[in-house]
């Protein structure tokens, strides 16, 4: 209790009540109304539940389809490494196929417990060599590369040069089989090797045999220069098409290796679609230019009828 001005605590009195004055019902509600309001707009906004935004998790366009699997991305890992075998991160493969980092390191480390990859210290991947055990047995079943392997070697003591069976996928070409001819020289042409369509033989056979729908969507990227000799104009390119069709061979001067020329026939199948090509692979000593030696085309078109029986 307040002490007195005497020093003795005075009584406490009773408050008088507070007295409300009467007010209209109407007017009281519109007070109350625009008071709360007025509350609301000056109340602190609560963070509610925080929700993920979906924007954040959108992927930007890649090699991968909307609806891809775990063994689709594995698969795509696999093949984001190239011939070289040279090691790549996390992130390199990541952006080579369009895979998320976490889903890339989770296809890695499988691949790596079961012995298809091996992680070096400055924590880079590169296949082992145990990745080829899951083409090789595949491979040895087809029947056209096993067959071809006998007419490849004929053909390659025969012209004394070295000979390629090569197919169309997915808008290259790759190697099935090979025979060395009696000169060495080092080439990017090897069995598994992919090749572009654009600038050697054996792709220009097959852009000749396409509808020009199918022609045109493989040619609507930028054409690479590989070598001084490569035709980088498409509509250039486009022009050669016609006589290759007609003539059934085709012949590059050094456009995608300097040193190697090529001529290339196809394989066809019962429906005279061309499936395949075999190539006939020159030393730019021996090719002369931009001369066919006639000498190379009869047996080359021999060895691919004997090819094309397999097919039909």
């Amino acid at each position: 209790m307040p002490p007195s001005l005497s020093g003795k605590a005075a009584p406490c009195r009773p408050a008088a009540p507070v007295q409300f004055e009467p007010a209209d019902d109407a007017v009281s509600c519109a007070a109350v109304g625009h008071v709360g309001r007025e509350m609301a707009d000056r109340a602190p906004v609560r963070a509610g539940p925080m929700r993920p935004d979906p924007s954040r998790f959108s992927r930007e366009p890649s090699a991968m389809h909307d609806t891809d699997t775990p063994f689709e991305r594995g698969l795509a890992v696999i093949q984001a490494f190239d011939p070289g075998g040279t090691p790549l991160s996390v992130s390199e493969i990541g952006q080579k196929t369009g895979i998320p980092r976490a889903s890339v390191a989770r296809c890695l480390y499988t691949l790596q417990q079961l012995g298809f990859v091996r992680q070096s210290t400055d924590k880079r991947f590169a296949l082992t060599p145990k990745i080829l055990t899951l083409g090789f047995d595949a491979f040895a079943s087809v029947p056209l590369p096993r067959a071809a392997q006998a007419v490849l070697n004929h053909l390659a003591e025969l012209t004394g040069e070295s000979c390629m069976l090569l197919v169309p996928d997915r808008g290259e070409m790759l190697c099935l089989a090979e025979a060395p001819g009696h000169f060495f020289h080092h080439s990017r042409f090897a069995t598994g090797a992919r090749v572009p369509m654009t600038c050697t033989a054996s792709g220009r056979v097959i852009l000749s045999e396409l509808e020009p729908a199918a022609r045109d969507a493989l040619l609507d990227a930028p054409l690479p220069r590989h070598t001084p000799h490569t035709v980088v104009d498409r509509q250039a390119l486009q022009r050669l098409l016609p006589a290759i069709r007609a003539q059934g061979y085709a012949w590059c001067d050094q456009e995608f290796e300097l040193g190697l020329c090529s001529l290339s026939v196809p394989i066809r199948d019962d429906l005279d679609t061309a499936r395949a090509t075999l190539c006939l692979h020159v030393p730019a000593c021996r090719g002369a230019g931009h001369e066919l030696p006639p000498r190379y085309l009869e047996p080359l078109r021999e060895a691919a009828w004997e090819l094309s029986l397999l097919l039909k």
